[in-house]
């Protein structure tokens, strides 16, 4: 069992099941089409939420797909209590469709983690829909020959049908230390953070 404090923390749990062996040519096409599957919505740059009761969650249904004016890649993220979780990047134009408070919110990454708007087993989930979506936004060329290239492997490949080149999404290893002496720590903060977080 986590302790609260982790709940404060943005990114660090995930109940997502990757199934990333499951990336053959149809699993996209099969999961979008199963009626329990859920979306997270970036439109831009920008998640997209949706209010239910009291709660506000990324994980939204297809049908929720049927506002946003332009849609662009999709990718299948894994499994979540059994059903199939993809991440759909629609354009920013999006944005505007979606501002209806009482059915959703619009609100940047950071905003959602800081705030805890969202249960703290979706930010994982959410964050690695971003990262992805963002590196087929701005990786839809081969970087060797320049020819368009298209989505694979279920969202995690990219294939540039002019000169066969694979491309796959950069992921960069991070490490976090805490400068420590005694029982005492040092912490940082920024005006710009809300009362009581520091980094």
């Amino acid at each position: 069992m986590l302790d609260d404090w982790t709940d404060r923390l943005g990114f660090v749990r995930s109940r997502l099941l990757r199934h990333s062996a499951e990336r053959d040519g149809e699993v996209l096409e099969r999961h979008a089409a199963d009626p329990r599957a859920q979306t997270i919505l970036i439109a831009g740059e920008t998640p997209i939420l949706r209010v239910a009761g009291e709660t506000v969650t990324s994980l939204l249904t297809l049908a929720d797909l049927e506002r946003a004016p332009s849609r662009r890649e999709q990718v299948f993220l894994g499994m979540l209590d059994e059903r199939p979780v993809l991440a759909t990047l629609a354009g920013p134009d999006a944005v505007d469709a979606y501002r209806d408070e009482a059915v959703y919110r619009v609100l940047d990454l950071r905003s959602i983690a800081v705030q805890g708007v969202v249960p703290a087993d979706e930010l994982g989930i959410l964050a690695a829909a971003k990262a992805l979506l963002h590196w087929h936004a701005h990786h839809r060329f081969c970087s060797q020959c320049g020819a368009p290239s298209s989505v694979s492997c279920a969202g995690f490949r990219r294939d540039c049908g002019a000169c066969g080149a694979q491309h796959f999404p950069r992921t960069d290893p991070v490490s976090i230390m805490l400068v420590q002496r005694g029982d005492r720590c040092l912490l940082g903060r920024q005006a710009r953070f809300p009362p009581g977080m520091y980094s």
